[in-house]
C-alpha cells in the first residue's frame, strides 16, 4: 500500500507543479520521480531538481537515477 500512497502524492505534485505539460510528459516525469523515491535516491520533494525546460529536467532526473 505504501507504493500506491507514494504514487498518489507524486501524481498530485506533478499535476500541481507541471500543469502546463501534456499528459505523456507528465506520466514520464511521474514515473521517473516514483523510481527515484522507490530506490531511495531521493526522499523528499525538495530534492527534485529545478525545472527550466522539459529536456533539461528529464536529463537531471535521469542523472540522479543512474
Amino acid at each position: 500500500m505504501r507504493a500506491i500512497e507514494t504514487y498518489k502524492k507524486i501524481k498530485e505534485y506533478v499535476d500541481e507543479k507541471f500543469s502546463f505539460l501534456g499528459l505523456n510528459r507528465k506520466r514520464e516525469i511521474e514515473r521517473l520521480i516514483f523510481e527515484l523515491f522507490k530506490t531511495g535516491k531521493i526522499s523528499d520533494f525538495s530534492e527534485i531538481p529545478a525545472y527550466k525546460n522539459y529536456n533539461q529536467f528529464k536529463r537531471d532526473l535521469l542523472k540522479i537515477r543512474y
